[in-house]
């Protein structure tokens, strides 16, 4: 495996873990082009981004960072609960699972935070979302 891959497998199984959050994720997985329309909720999607890295290596090493956007879905119930509230939930517990442990694992030299959104689905769907936006930075060594 490649120090990306392991970056990615560990914060899929911190997501799954679910940090210390409220929900319980029936299904964490990475995203694919050709993967079926998930229909099980609540459910979290990694999206891997575009990765960069330092022109310069120290000791042997390069610095890469690798922007990763997660997803996350819930059904909520619009009659018993508040879907800002379900939606803002569901970004606290990715927060939770992401800085649970920012190294993931040793693989990784630090995960930050960049960004987040959420998203409620037009008022006769009781869908809701969030999205987060992190940085995740480790090294490699050159070859």
């Amino acid at each position: 495996m490649t120090a990306r891959n392991d970056c990615l497998t560990t914060l899929r199984t911190q997501l799954n873990a679910g940090g210390g959050g409220r929900i319980a994720y029936e299904m964490v997985q990475r995203y694919s082009q050709n993967a079926a329309q998930l229909a099980i909720s609540p459910f979290i999607l990694i999206h891997e981004g575009r990765e960069s890295y330092s022109d310069r290596a120290i000791l042997g090493k390069v610095e890469r960072r690798l922007a990763v956007v997660l997803e996350a879905w819930e059904d909520s119930d619009p009659v018993a609960e508040d879907r800002s509230t379900t939606a803002a939930d569901l970004l606290a517990d990715m927060e939770k699972g992401v800085t649970a442990d920012r190294t993931l694992g040793g693989y990784a030299t630090d995960v930050r935070l960049v960004g987040n959104e959420l998203f409620l689905a037009d008022e006769q769907s009781p869908r809701v979302g969030a999205f987060l936006e992190v940085e995740v930075f480790y090294t490699t060594t050159t070859s």
